[in-house]
């Protein structure tokens, strides 16, 4: 999670409480959201002033089901690691500066949000079974 925070600039976010301090479950790190078993499920770290691109090393928070981090300013490609993330169920990351968008989806996916991102290529490997919801609208594809 160190290297996410270093990857999107935390010293500039709105609120990074705890941030970089010792175990982000224990000292309950502003936005990340934690299980029983120490175990990080969620980041949700919305309209914060996040900037940058996702790091590869978020792969290794094999027990993450949410992603929220819609208005920012997040931009790149997303890494390809994310298809090997099974628990993850949600995406958000509308509201940023993403323009193009090469994604192989987690395997369990049920949520991907990409809205008003000036989107001019969305390119998706497969489309994941449980994928219920899919939002792409006001994008700039059809430019």
């Amino acid at each position: 999670m160190v290297e996410f925070g270093n990857a999107t600039h935390v010293e500039a976010w709105g609120m990074n409480s705890n941030w970089g301090l010792g175990d982000p479950c224990l000292n309950l790190w502003w936005g990340i959201i934690c299980d029983a078993n120490g175990s990080i499920t969620e980041i949700r770290l919305l309209s914060n002033g996040l900037r940058g691109a996702i790091p590869a090393s978020i792969e290794y928070l094999s027990s993450l089901t949410t992603i929220k981090l819609s208005s920012n300013h997040l931009y790149g490609t997303l890494p390809s690691s994310l298809q090997r993330m099974s628990a993850l169920r949600w995406i958000d990351l509308s509201f940023n500066d993403y323009e193009s968008i090469q994604l192989a989806p987690p395997p369990n996916l049920e949520t991907l949000l990409l809205a008003w991102n000036p989107l001019r290529q969305l390119t998706m490997t497969r489309v994941p079974v449980n994928l219920g919801t899919l939002c792409v609208h006001t994008c700039w594809i059809c430019d």
